[in-house]
């Protein structure tokens, strides 16, 4: 059951405006094509995902997008551009509650490293900006993290 479509949400809770958050600009030891090639696939997440959360999540994901639910809301990306190992823009997808966009930036500093940084931009209506952008702000310092741990683990 589908409780809101997008814009729905902006009509019932008021006027919004665009959010922007930024995760911490990391450094990888992995050049710039390994880490543009692991984010331009989207089937590559997937494959990540326990069999049980894909299950549970109904997740569908194909190259360009990805599709799943979250605490009863359907939450999907799609790739909105490729720009070869410098930044990949991805937008909602789906009948997301919330319009949004997320850069992918990786900034070539050697042969062998790049920086990293996780961008989230998100049309969020005004009343219930206060509730959500220190938990979006957690979601992307946590994903930040993850992605700094798992490039720093391959060997």
């Amino acid at each position: 059951m589908r409780l809101f479509k997008t814009g729905d949400i902006h009509q019932k809770f008021g006027g919004s405006s665009m959010t922007k958050v930024e995760g911490r600009v990391v450094r990888i030891n992995r050049p710039n094509q390994f880490v543009y090639t692991i984010f331009s696939d989207l089937t590559n997440f997937a494959a990540n995902l326990p069999s049980d959360m894909l299950e549970r999540s109904e997740v569908r994901v194909t190259p360009n997008t990805l599709v799943g639910k979250v605490q009863g809301f359907e939450l999907g990306i799609e790739v909105l551009q490729r720009t070869p190992f410098e930044k990949i823009e991805y937008k909602h997808y789906g009948n997301s509650p919330i319009e949004f966009n997320i850069d992918v930036n990786m900034t070539y500093v050697s042969p062998s490293s790049c920086d990293f940084q996780f961008i989230v931009r998100a049309n969020i209506p005004a009343m219930l900006k206060f509730m959500i952008v220190g938990k979006l702000q957690e979601a992307v310092d946590k994903i930040t993290d993850q992605i700094e741990q798992a490039t720093s683990a391959i060997p």
